[in-house]
């Protein structure tokens, strides 16, 4: 994706991403010259999306298993291992993805 910055003259300048900005790329100009990438403001819905799939990804994270064992006990006839064992795998991936979570908004 290009990314136009129209400057102080009136001049524009296109930079090219050369590698993903997170993993410390950097930026060509029109002219082939090297510059640091351009500065992005976060807005406000872009954050509210990364919460809610945040958010998201974590509930699945803690039910999904547990309806795993549900099934799982319906057709082995495992009853209750299947969603105990669900509810324990879930628990634990769950709480270790929010305290992944805790430890990267620090």
């Amino acid at each position: 994706m290009n990314v136009v910055n129209q400057g102080d003259r009136g001049e524009s300048t296109v930079y090219v991403p050369l590698a993903d900005m997170e993993s410390g790329g950097f930026f060509l100009d029109a002219t082939g010259s090297s510059m640091p990438p351009p500065d992005r403001p976060e807005d406000s819905l872009a954050k509210g999306f990364t919460w809610a799939y945040r958010a998201t990804a974590v509930g699945l994270e803690f039910v999904t298993p547990a309806i795993g064992g549900l099934i799982l006990d319906r057709y082995a006839g495992t009853n209750p291992w299947g969603i105990l064992g669900g509810v324990i795998v879930g628990f634990i991936v769950g709480m270790t993805h929010l305290l992944r979570i805790a430890k990267q908004s620090q």
